[in-house]
């Protein structure tokens, strides 16, 4: 009996070491330390008394449901926190970002009254989803809606206010990438943890975010116009470089001279001279790559019709799921009247 009992305080202990690797990042150089250890807890106490040996196990149990429920609430007030700071790094107000926190919540709730309650609060859900993106909705979004909007406009004829144009990126002074270490006019580079799933599967989270960039200027065949960067916004760049080391992962996106690029932001006049900064209206100064805003372009109609499929196909699919049925093995009898959707309208 105390070699069954210490056989099974060993693979708690197995367990254990399992949690702490995936879910809070701890290994160990020895992974057979801890069900060794385990393994001795039990087995003594089974040798005291069998019952003591079975209390030992149950003991490690709840410990192990206790770590788990932890790294659960760990992992779900990271991502919070990742969320606010990427919130305030992009100036989002504390209202906004208070309803973000409130509507994450609210889907939560939806998600499992979708288990609970039947098909019905699908649209809550859809309902919630579409109002949280409405009110935080991120710098890629708002700048390809405002690049379907805004006419292209040439340098040398900009009118003040928020504008959209294209050309090459040029900088009288450039910086060091930090991963890549090539010249260049900005960078945004990141630091992510490395962790593995149960399925063996990485997961990054992020832990530091940098972003450097220098005045530069856009020309086209018109002229050229200054950058203020401060609040810029880097969108739809691939890496300039990547490197993984041990638990971390480091990435760069860098912003070359040269490059052909679409920016939009505010044209001002500062010092008797026309320049480009953030929009405080609409809260973006961001640039893009023209072959990405080309590439979204030419596949923005078969996205909006693939949503409009799926959007279809879930309103027919909930109502399907939500209408009560006899069969009687060879009539099928659909009740529309009482369907939690249909009832309203069946009287």
């Amino acid at each position: 009996m105390v070699f069954f009992i210490a056989f099974f305080g060993a693979a708690v202990g197995g367990f254990l070491s399992l949690i702490l690797n995936l879910v809070y990042s701890k290994s160990f150089k020895r992974a057979w330390i801890i069900p060794a250890l385990t393994a001795l807890f039990t087995a003594s106490a089974a040798v005291i008394d069998e019952t003591y040996g079975f209390f030992a196990i149950l003991g490690l149990f709840g410990l192990l449901v206790l770590l788990f429920l932890g790294g659960f609430f760990y992992r779900i007030l990271s991502d919070i926190k990742e969320k606010i700071a990427e919130a305030k790094r992009k100036n989002v107000s504390n209202f906004k970002i208070f309803l973000w926190l409130v509507l994450s919540l609210l889907l939560l709730v939806t998600a499992f009254a979708i288990f609970s309650f039947g098909p019905i609060a699908i649209f809550g859900l859809f309902f919630l989803i579409m109002l949280a993106s409405w009110l935080a909705p991120s710098t890629q979004g708002t700048f390809f809606k405002l690049q379907q909007i805004l006419p292209t406009s040439k340098i040398r004829s900009l009118a003040m206010g928020l504008v959209e144009i294209k050309g090459n990126v040029v900088a009288k002074q450039q910086i060091k990438a930090p991963l890549s270490k090539k010249n260049c006019i900005g960078y945004y580079y990141t630091e992510h943890r490395i962790s593995r799933d149960s399925e063996g599967k990485k997961q990054y989270r992020l832990i530091s975010a940098e972003e450097n960039y220098q005045p530069f200027e856009i020309r086209d065949e018109t002229g050229s116009v200054t950058v203020i960067p401060d609040g810029l916004t880097l969108v739809s760049f691939s890496p300039s470089a990547e490197r993984e080391s041990g638990d971390r992962s480091y990435t760069e996106y860098a912003l070359f001279g040269g490059e052909e690029m679409m920016l939009i932001g505010a044209a001002a006049e500062k010092g008797h001279q026309v320049v480009i900064e953030k929009d405080t209206t609409k809260n973006i100064l961001a640039i893009s790559p023209f072959t990405k805003v080309s590439q979204w372009n030419k596949n923005r109609p078969l996205v909006q019709s693939a949503l409009t499929f799926c959007g279809v196909a879930a309103f027919i699919i909930a109502i399907i799921l939500s209408l009560p049925y006899t069969f009687d093995g060879h009539t099928l009898t659909l009740m529309f009247n009482h369907s939690p959707l249909l009832s309203w309208l069946i009287r």
